[in-house]
């Protein structure tokens, strides 16, 4: 028994069949792979989940998404924009609760203490604060605000008045009095 014959018909004479790579999406594709990652956005999924479901990466499900919501003019536009405002105040509130709560220094399993008192930790508070900020750049993008522009300023010669430097040097000069009167107190090792 021999195998059927599987090699493409030739195009009929006159039409033009155009090549796409299997990597490359066509327009239906995309916008396909656009409205279910929105759709399964919008049933509460997580930007994981959704990559997990449709075989995407995380990044492409953000891009997508994005996409759908800027070229799609619909209902559902502004019932994300809910959804997302909701899920971003919700992350806020767990930061700053997490932020009020104190944190302290563990090692060896025990609480590390100064003079019988606990040793606080500031790097939950300082992580904390760069992902609240974090939350805000996004809150600010989801509602359509402009982050400040970063402007490069040359600086600019200031007139000092004379009294002004009078008083400058001579608080230099009785700085320097005093260290040279403390070195001389202090015995030679």
């Amino acid at each position: 028994m021999t195998a059927p014959d599987t090699t493409p018909e030739p195009p009929a004479s006159g039409t033009v069949e155009r090549y796409v790579h299997p990597s490359k999406l066509t327009n239906v594709d995309l916008a396909e792979q656009q409205r279910a990652c929105y759709e399964l956005r919008l049933r509460h999924h997580t930007i994981r989940e959704i990559a997990a479901i449709t075989g995407l990466s995380v990044g492409t499900v953000h891009k997508r998404i994005t996409d759908e919501i800027e070229t799609t003019v619909s209902p559902y536009r502004e019932q994300y924009r809910v959804l997302e405002r909701e899920r971003l105040e919700g992350i806020s509130r767990r930061l700053l609760d997490m932020m009020s709560k104190p944190h302290y220094v563990i090692e060896k399993g025990q609480v590390l203490t100064i003079q019988g008192e606990p040793v606080e930790d500031i790097a939950v508070t300082l992580a904390c604060t760069d992902r609240f900020l974090r939350v805000q750049e996004r809150r600010a993008r989801l509602e359509g605000l402009d982050a400040p522009v970063k402007v490069d300023v040359e600086a600019a010669e200031v007139q000092v008045p004379a009294e002004a430097l009078s008083l400058i040097e001579r608080a230099r000069r009785q700085a320097e009095e005093l260290r040279q009167r403390l070195e001389e107190q202090q015995p030679s090792a």
